[in-house]
Parts: structure tokens; sequence; C-alpha cells
């Protein structure tokens, strides 16, 4: 993703874990938010260039990484949730995740 030169938010489990501090992750699946107009046609081509099979819907993009499915969801452009993304640190790399995080995993319906 950061070749695409996109600003994104992780979700789903993954990260929950990041917000939680584990020291390892492990996750059925990868989830990532963007929003709309963040999904422009370079980030397309890009995506398409390296992830041959990324299958390109009306709200999201969906390809693997190796057995690992991935998801990019589309969110609106004023999402509350990721106007202002929190960071967090897995070892040497940084991840935003959104903000506040407790509302966003509420709102999911996940406890």
């Amino acid at each position: 993703m950061d070749s695409c030169v996109a600003e994104y938010v992780l979700l789903g489990e993954v990260a929950k874990q990041v917000y939680d501090g584990l020291v390892s992750l492990e996750a059925s699946e990868i989830e990532i938010g963007m929003t709309r107009n963040g999904c422009n046609t370079y980030m397309r081509e890009t995506l398409g260039t390296f992830y041959k099979h990324a299958v390109i819907g009306e709200d999201n993009i969906k390809f693997n990484i190796g057995e690992i499915p991935v998801t990019i969801h589309f969110l609106e452009n004023d999402n509350r949730l990721i106007k202002h993304p929190d960071t967090r640190f897995f070892f040497a790399e940084s991840f935003k995740i959104p903000n506040p995080f407790n509302e966003y995993w509420e709102e999911r319906n996940i406890k």
C-alpha cells in the first residue's frame, strides 16, 4: 500500500491487535480502509501491477497476499473515525487506526 501513495487505516482484527499492543499479529484476513477520494486511478493501476488478480468493486478492492485475503474498503470522505487517525507502532512500523478506536470497534458490533 505504501507504494500506492495512499492514505489508509487498518481495520478489523489486525487493527484491534495493533491497538491492544500485541506482540504478534494473527488474522485470517487483512482489512484496510481508505476514502473514496483516496482510491484514485494511480492507486488502482499500482495495485493492478502488483496484484494482477485484484478485483475492483464499487465499495472495495479484494486481492490475496499469498494465502491471506486483503480487502480495501472505500469509506466516505467525511468519515469521522478516519479524519484524524491514531498512529500505533508495531515493531519498527507505524500504522494508522480509526480514532477513537473504541467507538469504531463498538460500531462494528464486535466485542
